[in-house]
């Protein structure tokens, strides 16, 4: 979400190994730029030992070396060039969230998804006012957004979707939010992010609410 002069961006650290829906590990499921102005998060349906959640993105935004990329528009390129050559792959990405606060441009949220948003087509670049998480078509983050969002309202929406069965196509049903919930904070002079709410989910076993 826009939070003033920054942007805001919220993420669980479980990775889930289908089909069982057990945890397979605890990990980062975001990208900072080392000594640029974003973050990139994603949401993988993927079994880990094939996509290694989001390190694949990882590689392809470090290609740029160690100063990450000069403007938001060259981060957006080479997140619609990663997730091209993930489908070709055949790896299931489900959406990417990307974070920016370039001088020329400020604070920036766009969203990228490969499926079908309502309101952005596969694959289309949307810039967001604020954002929650990759759920934000749902009626309670709408409710949210409305009245206005704080970091208290966000971590209750998260609450209510860890206890909401997500729908992983290929696999059914399962409880998909665990671990800790990461708050990234994009700012004009670099990425700072830290753990905000933590659940006692184990390694091994499938998270219940």
């Amino acid at each position: 979400m826009i939070w003033q002069d920054e942007v805001r961006l919220y993420c669980d650290t479980a990775v889930l190994e289908l089909p069982s829906a057990k945890v397979w590990a605890f990990a980062s499921k975001a990208i900072h730029g080392v000594a640029a102005p974003y973050a990139v998060t994603a949401t993988l349906i993927e079994q880990p030992d094939r996509a290694q959640g989001i390190v694949p993105l990882a590689e392809a935004l470090a290609r740029f070396g160690p100063h990450g990329l000069p403007s938001s528009g060259d981060v957006l390129g080479a997140c619609q060039d990663w997730l091209a050559e993930a489908a070709r792959d055949h790896v299931q990405v489900g959406r990417l969230l990307i974070g920016c606060n370039y001088p020329e441009t400020g604070p920036e949220l766009l969203i990228i998804a490969t499926d079908d948003l309502g309101y952005a087509k596969p694959f289309e670049a949307v810039q967001l006012a604020s954002f929650a998480c990759s759920s934000n078509e749902s009626v309670e983050y709408l409710d949210a957004a409305r009245d206005g969002f704080d970091r208290d309202r966000m971590l209750a929406l998260i609450d209510r979707q860890r206890a909401s069965l997500m729908d992983t196509p290929g696999y059914g049903t399962t409880y998909g939010i665990g671990g800790e919930v990461v708050e990234i904070r994009v700012q004009r002079g670099g990425v700072v992010s830290s753990a905000v709410r933590q659940w006692p989910d184990r390694v091994g076993e499938v998270i219940r609410p």
